[in-house]
């Protein structure tokens, strides 16, 4: 045995010196168990192994239950990715039976974690529960590996149950004792080295592997620190244990289901992370980033263990827990009550869940009145299973009793909301059914409708579908769904009938007017025909009735469907509007026809006329000029009057009646210039007689006055031998005066210039001797 000791040494030197410490060693055993696996043995040659290690060493252990995937763990976080053989990882066990025993460790291929150079060795441990080995083998693999690491993984498989928090607090419990104990029974050993801070707790890092629950919006952390903060009570119920006390930080990740494949489940350690399932493959990244960047190196103090101090750790650990020091389990009785009662408890909160979960899940939900009956009823009888179950353990039962309620309670709350849920979806469902069916039948209403017609419709919709609406779910009326939904319901319905009344209101103001514009149109076709025809006033104001009651009576008729609108007396006052500029519009166009008549007659009446009154000889007595005018006027009168009798009160006719009494107004002026005319034709010697001799006297006067009178006297005598008559004798002198005198009274200074001289200067001497005399009186 000597020689095979020696010959292992050697190679260990050996491999030492053809490996050195910044290599990549072996997977090796620090720790095994003896025969009768309850004592810890240290492989001496691998622990040297250690001792050639510089400073600034991470140690990650890992613990948990055997079968957990603790090595699988460790080969996915660290030897997966980074190319290592099958034979260079940590051993899976395939069967049913533990694989690992002991501590075995590994170092990793990095040599830089947070940017410090040092080295990563793993720790794989033999599981906990195993059948063939007493709890206290797993307290001590526990307890050694929790204090030789400076980062510690806790493994466990699909949840966190309490007994799993309540056997780690007890494993935790004991390796505290157990640090204290053996940091007191080491002082001597080097008073220098401070081994009273190197029994200290790592940072816990909790796995759940396989997890597949729904964390409720909490973290994996905030999950397990809820956990760990509620009170744990042993035996005498006044022993508190807390985790969160213990070590310096705890966190918690959860990981996928690795795949579904069976053959590949048994396989792991050959299986690529290709063929994983991408969640698990993502988590474990997660989690090995969150490892790596949590790790330190173990310390003493201030400073950093050495690979020959950790080394001398260690065996330090072996030892105590060999020699018992660690304090006992308690009692496989009360284990077991503690378990019979957590296990009844639990049974009894899934008959309850299990009961209430199937009642939930039918279809149609039930009133929470019946809901809480069920409950009742269910609560009773589970607790009565309970009281089964605890059959002669009184004290646990009355106290277990309590929490089983407050369990049940708090069970019965949360399916409350859910239920309260279910029926808010029922009546979401109801209402949006209902609602659907009765929007349908707004749809099916023909617009234009009377606005008073369609809200009465509304009014009877909207109550139908309310009261259907509260028959289906008359047994929700007392919950806040029913009541949202309701509410939900009414404002639907009420916007869609609001907006239906826009639109019939838009479709009935569209309608009106069009009615209006067609109704112009009757009035336009009742008159169409008249339209080149000239109308005397009872035929155009008959036409402009007769047309005016076809479009009343069409608009009537058409709109009778809107009178009670409040818009319609604006359409009607538009009608009234319409027909009065349509009959004006009528007016305006007999006119124009009776006006071009009468124009046309004027003309050829005018051309007769104007001939009759050229074909009167002159010169004429002024009586037999007026008689001869009067006679071809009052014919001419006649005529016009006869050919447009049928106008004869129209404001066309009356107008050109007017011109025609100008017209011969001006025919007689002219005709009375022409007499004059032809008389001073046969009075020119008489002219010239009369200008010579007022050319001998023109210069003997200085006033015009004078001179014209003296001649028109001149005139008088001289045209009195041409002419007899003397009216045309005195039209003809005044002509004369008037036109012709103008070149003998230009050579006589202007009378009333004389005077305004005269007078201006009056004026101007008055005021200057005025203006003098005032001077002279100022004293």
């Amino acid at each position: 045995m000597k020689n095979k000791q020696r010959s292992l040494s050697l190679v260990f030197f050996v491999y030492l010196i053809l490996f050195p410490s910044n290599t990549l060693p072996q997977i090796f055993q620090l720790v095994h168990p003896d025969e009768t696996h309850t004592q810890l043995i240290l492989n001496e040659e691998n622990v040297k192994w250690l001792s050639s290690l510089p400073e600034k060493i991470s140690i990650i252990g890992i613990v948990g239950a055997f079968h957990s995937g603790k090595s699988n763990l460790q080969n996915k976080l660290f030897f997966d990715s980074e190319g290592y053989t099958s034979q260079q990882k940590f051993s899976l066990g395939h069967t049913v039976e533990p694989k690992t025993q002991g501590i075995w460790a590994r170092r990793v291929n990095t040599n830089s974690i947070n940017n410090e150079e040092h080295a990563l060795i793993v720790l794989d441990t033999e599981g906990f529960y195993a059948s063939d080995v007493e709890e206290a083998y797993d307290a001590k693999i526990f307890a050694v590996t929790t204090l030789i690491s400076s980062y510690l993984i806790y493994n466990s498989i699909r949840i966190i149950e309490q007994t799993s928090i309540d056997y780690l607090e007890l494993l935790v419990r004991r390796a505290q004792l157990f640090a204290l104990h053996t940091e007191f029974s080491n002082q001597s050993i080097d008073s220098q080295s401070e081994f009273d801070k190197l029994f200290t707790f790592p940072p816990l890092m909790w796995v759940v592997e396989n997890f597949f629950q729904d964390l409720g919006g909490k973290t994996a952390t905030q999950w397990l620190t809820q956990l760990l903060q509620e009170t744990h009570r042993r035996d005498d119920g006044e022993t508190k244990l807390s985790l969160m006390s213990l070590f310096p930080s705890i966190k918690c990740e959860t990981l996928s289901i690795p795949t579904a494949e069976k053959n590949k489940l048994q396989n792991l350690e050959n299986v690529q992370n290709s063929e994983l399932n991408p969640d698990y493959v993502r988590e474990l990244e997660l989690l090995r980033s969150e490892i790596l960047s949590s790790v330190k190196p173990k310390m003493k103090g201030p400073t950093y263990l050495s690979g020959s101090e950790i080394a001398t750790l260690l065996r330090i650990l072996v030892k105590a827990a060999n020699e018992n020091g660690l304090l006992p389990m308690p009692s496989v009785w009360k284990t077991f009550v503690v378990l019979q009662e957590s296990s009844s408890a639990s049974d009894c909160l899934s008959i309850y869940n299990e009961n209430m979960d199937a009642l939930l899940k039918e279809k149609l939900p039930k009133s929470v009145e019946k809901f809480t009956a069920h409950h009742e009823a269910v609560k009773l009888n589970v607790k009565s299973t309970y009281r089964k179950l605890l059959l002669g353990l009184t004290d646990v039962y009355e106290t277990g009793v309590e929490k089983l309620d407050a369990s049940l309670e708090k069970s019965y709350k949360s399916f409350l909301v859910s239920l309260l849920q279910k029926i808010e979806n029922h009546c979401n469902q109801i209402y949006e059914s209902i609602s659907h069916e009765y929007l349908q039948k707004t749809k099916e209403v023909s617009l234009p409708s009377p606005s008073k017609t369609l809200t009465e419709f509304h009014h009877s919709l909207e109550n139908k579908a309310v009261n259907e609406y509260r028959t289906i779910l008359a047994e929700y009326q007392n919950t806040s769904p029913f009541t949202t939904s309701k509410n939900l319901l009414t404002q639907k319905l009420e916007s869609v009938f609001s907006r239906q009344l826009v639109e019939n209101n838009g479709k009935i103001e569209e309608t009106l007017t069009k009615i209006l514009s067609d109704a112009k149109k009757k009035f336009t076709d009742s008159v169409s025909s008249l339209s080149n025809t000239p109308l005397s006033l009872t035929e155009e104001k008959e036409a402009i009735s007769k047309a005016s009651e076809t479009s009343n009576a069409f608009f009537s008729d058409k709109s009778q469907f809107a009178s009670q609108e409040n818009t319609y007396p604006l359409y009607q006052n538009q009608q009234k509007t319409n027909l009065i500029t349509l009959a004006e519009k009528l007016k305006d166009s007999n006119y124009k026809l009776i006006d071009e008549l009468c124009k046309k007659e004027l003309h050829e009446l005018t051309a007769s006329f104007t001939r009759e009154i050229n074909n009167i000889p002159l010169p004429l007595e002024l009586e037999d000029l007026n008689r001869a005018i009067s006679e071809s006027a009052n014919l001419f009168k006649d005529t016009f009057h006869n050919a447009l009798k049928k106008f004869d009160n129209h404001p066309a006719y009356l107008k050109t009646k007017a011109n025609i009494e100008k017209l011969i107004s001006d025919q007689i002026v002219i005709k009375d210039k022409e007499n004059t005319a032809q008389v001073l034709v046969i009075c020119q010697k008489a002219v010239i007689q009369t200008e010579q001799r007022l050319s001998r006297i023109v210069n003997d006067y200085h006033f015009r006055y004078f001179f014209v009178s003296q001649a028109r006297a001149i005139a008088e005598e001289e045209f009195g031998k041409v002419v007899s008559s003397p009216k045309l004798r005195q039209k003809a002198i005044s002509h004369y005066i008037e036109n012709d005198l103008y070149k003998f009274t230009n050579q006589i200074p202007d009378t009333r210039s004389y005077i305004i001289a005269v007078l201006l200067l009056i004026i101007s001497t008055a005021f200057i001797s005025g203006f003098c005399l005032c001077k002279k009186k100022k004293p």
